[in-house]
């Protein structure tokens, strides 16, 4: 293990390979520097060749030959891909797609997290292993199937009917409850018996009583923790001092889920393939605000150019870039790439036949920079001074309108990625009990209820000198899904300074154009637009007025309401992304945060030893050179293409290897 204490491996996958394989490729990984390999997530027809008939021992081999090159090793769980006897054995573990077709072998995660049969034969290989490679002094770390969630696949099968039906008697006692907060009035949708409730499946048109589809999507995101759980438990009872996670993924593939269970694993464990790096910016930070105080894990990450103009220096920029985020583990994928299978496209960091290459090379370099100046990023934290307040519910209740809207790609696109190009990253906060670490809040698209309480810590955040800028959907449903009423949303009208209206949608044929106080040209809105009246005149301030359509014209837009020390930016609809940026520039500026003005493919990162700024991580994914003026430093700093370094505020740099040189 390197003394930064920052380790770095491979997935790497003995059953593909023979055994003549393992020793030249343990050899190779160790003189690339690593420290760990990754591998099980998709052996299970090797460790069960038959219905309970377990076979470890080629493992145990393939381990000892790696601990044997003092490699560690992370074992996962293989319960992602079941065997095709399974469903031959059961023809109910078949899990159904949305649409009612059954999803067959042939794929992975062909299972249903609510099936007694998978879950019996999960649990058993899980405590198989845990059993077998209890106390393995070569294991570092587990995993947990992989990437649970993926592929946005939500079962609709039989037996999932039956257990939501369940799930639905503890949530709502009675039927009676559950009707009148299904608001079953409507379309006659009343139920007289628990059995009659059926799952949201195979409809013509896609309009669900909004509070049935929502829970379905809660229940399925419960289900999901109660899998994931019952393997931690089963581990937990025969292993100690070994940390248990999952590999999540991108947000854009796994949001029906609550990442919020991800907080009861012992380390938080992303797959980062993001290559573009507002949107690497945008998954670091909100995997790390789950377990704000720890460091976490990325399971999987770029190893080459599976696509035509990528280099593998930007597999090493990514690798830089999670430690300088706060991971303390990074994990490539793969070792070599496969011949045969569905991943036969993915890279590796070796040739298919095995032979180090470019590729290699980049890794090492990057591993002997680590071992060099690796504890510079261990010592120091990226500390954000912006949050955004996050709402799974809020993510689930656009799911089951038509709006348009998909919630975290729209907080990426329209507020983080802004954000990223003035330099600034956000933490993610669920909810409003701390923000003694944060000057301004973004709070957008969260159309879920909020209570009372919550928007009176949000007064109080801004009294004492905060930042909020939220948009005109805010708190627009209830937790059941029924539009607030206005008792429902006083306090946040006492908050904003205005009396909230209608809130429309925008039709996409419609082109709705705002004069600003951000200069001369007129500002799109797009997506939905509250209507809203100046309620407290004195401390009100519209900054943009409706031009077009010309029917609307002269209605605010965009007003700023002073409240103590502090202000509330409120914004009718979605405001393009260079409005945003001028806003959120301005914002900055009154709080006394710095600001900078990135060129594209450059990422920019303040690290900080506790409260005080110590450097900056600054990286330059582009093809050219590119010089930046960072806020504390006197002269530029020049960034090489696809290269890294490290810029303190005393003036000292520890630049990459070849990086300005």
């Amino acid at each position: 293990m390197r003394n930064s204490g920052l380790l770095t491996g491979v997935s790497y996958y003995p059953e593909r390979f023979s055994r003549s394989d393992w020793e030249r490729d343990a050899n190779l990984i160790k003189e690339a520097g690593f420290d760990f390999i990754r591998t099980g997530e998709f052996a299970w027809s090797r460790f069960e060749p038959s219905d309970g008939v377990f076979d470890f021992a080629w493992m145990d081999e393939a381990i000892g030959v790696f601990a044997e090159h003092g490699l560690k090793v992370i074992l996962c769980t293989p319960t992602a891909s079941p065997m095709p006897w399974m469903s031959a054995k059961h023809p109910d573990m078949v899990p159904v797609t949305e649409n009612g077709q059954p999803f067959y072998p042939g794929e992975r995660r062909h299972y249903c997290f609510n099936n007694p049969h998978f879950r019996f034969y999960a649990d058993r290989i899980t405590r198989e292993m845990a059993k077998h490679y209890a106390g393995h002094p070569a294991i570092m770390g587990w995993q947990i199937d992989n990437e649970p969630g993926g592929e946005d696949f939500v079962c609709h099968c039989g037996v999932c009917r039956i257990v939501f039906q369940d799930w639905l008697k503890s949530k709502y006692g009675t039927l009676a409850e559950l009707n009148r907060r299904w608001g079953g009035a409507f379309f006659s949708f009343e139920f007289t018996d628990w059995s009659e409730i059926p799952v949201p499946l195979g409809h013509n048109v896609r309009f669900f009583n909004p509070g049935f589809r929502k829970d379905y999507l809660l229940f399925y995101s419960d289900s999901m923790e109660r899998f994931l759980l019952s393997q931690a438990d089963i581990l937990r009872a025969h292993i100690r001092g070994v940390p248990i996670t999952t590999n999540r993924f991108t947000l854009f593939w796994t949001d029906k889920f609550d990442h919020g269970m991800d907080a009861r694993l012992d380390v938080v464990s992303y797959d980062n393939y993001d290559l573009e790096p507002s949107l690497s910016a945008f998954h670091h930070d909100f995997y790390r605000s789950i377990h704000p105080d720890r460091r976490y894990w990325i399971l999987e990450q770029h190893t080459g150019p599976r696509d035509f103009g990528m280099s593998p220096r930007h597999a090493v920029l990514q690798m830089a870039e999670s430690f300088a985020r706060g991971a303390e583990l990074v994990c490539a994928f793969s070792w070599r790439q496969i011949r045969y299978g569905v991943e036969q496209d993915f890279y590796g960091v070796v040739e298919s036949d095995g032979t180090p290459g470019d590729t290699w090379e980049a890794f090492r370099e990057a591993n002997r920079w680590l071992k060099e100046h690796g504890r510079v990023l261990a010592e120091l934290r990226t500390r954000n001074q912006v949050a955004i307040l996050h709402s799974y519910e809020s993510s689930v209740i656009y799911r089951t309108m038509n709006a348009g809207i998909d919630y975290h790609r729209a907080l990426y696109c329209n507020f983080y990625a802004p954000l990223f190009e003035l330099g600034l990253g956000a933490d993610f906060v669920r909810s409003p009990d701390d923000l003694s670490g944060y000057r301004m809040l973004l709070i957008p698209f969260h159309i879920c209820e909020r209570p009372a309480e919550d928007i009176r810590k949000l007064e109080r955040f801004v009294e004492s000198g905060g930042t909020i800028v939220v948009t005109g959907d805010f708190m627009l449903k209830t937790k059941d899904n029924w539009r607030t009423s206005r008792d429902e949303r006083q306090p946040l009208e006492r908050l904003t300074g205005l009396r909230l209206d209608k809130w429309l949608t925008i039709p996409r044929e419609l082109h709705v154009e705002a004069g600003t106080e951000w200069g001369d040209e007129k500002a799109e809105i797009r997506g939905f637009f509250q209507k809203f009246a100046v309620a407290d005149e004195a401390r009100v301030r519209v900054l943009a007025r409706v031009d077009e359509p010309a029917r609307e014209r002269g209605i605010p837009a965009i007003a700023e309401r002073r409240l103590g020390g502090g202000s509330v930016l409120f914004l009718a609809g979605i405001c393009e992304p260079p409005l945003l940026k001028k806003i959120l520039r301005d914002a900055a500026a009154r709080q006394g945060i710095s600001v900078l003005d990135l060129p594209e493919h450059v990422a920019c990162i303040p690290l900080y030893a506790g409260e005080e700024l110590r450097a900056y991580f600054a990286m330059n994914t582009g093809g050219k050179p590119v010089t930046l003026q960072l806020p504390v430093r006197r002269g530029p700093t020049d960034l090489n293409a696809l290269d890294f370094a490290v810029e303190f505020v005393d003036g000292t740099s520890v630049r990459h290897q070849g990086a300005g040189e």
